[in-house]
């Protein structure tokens, strides 16, 4: 297996959401109700769509830093606009993830900061990168408002 961001996101995220040693996620289920089982499953599926948005955008963030290095300075607000999708979305993953009190804000901030990422990528077509990127990003930002309802 190759070990890269993407991975590394995923993994983490799917130790934090509870897939970890099974006594303590078998004890603690046993004490949830049904709803609230439902509740922590949807956190887990938007906390996996936003790591692996993090993931994309990094990504997506090399593609942009290897262009660079030829001299396309037009990319410089998407790079800024990447970066703080990836940050967001890894920081909202990690909250949803341990199911913090913090996980609506977060997710208004992230479906704001994947759409950010989107409209700046748009004239960037011919690098599939960042249209990856942009269609991580949309997927995290319909998650992270379904999570916010």
């Amino acid at each position: 297996m190759k070990l890269n961001r993407r991975n590394v996101l995923v993994a983490a995220t799917a130790f934090a959401a509870g897939y970890g040693p099974p006594n303590t996620q078998t004890a603690a289920a046993e004490k949830r109700s049904p709803n609230t089982n439902q509740i922590f499953a949807d956190a887990t599926n938007v906390a996996a769509t936003a790591a692996e948005c993090a993931a994309a955008c990094h990504e997506s963030l090399d593609a942009c830093t290897a262009r660079l290095s030829f001299g396309a300075e037009r990319l410089k607000e998407l790079m800024a606009a990447i970066r703080d999708c990836s940050d967001i979305c890894a920081v909202t993953a990690t909250v949803l993830a341990r199911h913090g009190t913090m996980a609506p804000a977060l997710c208004q901030a992230c479906a704001d900061a994947c759409q950010r990422m989107i409209a700046a990528g748009r004239d960037f077509a011919e690098i599939h990168a960042i249209q990856q990127g942009r269609a991580a990003a949309a997927r995290c930002a319909v998650a992270c408002r379904s999570c916010i309802a």
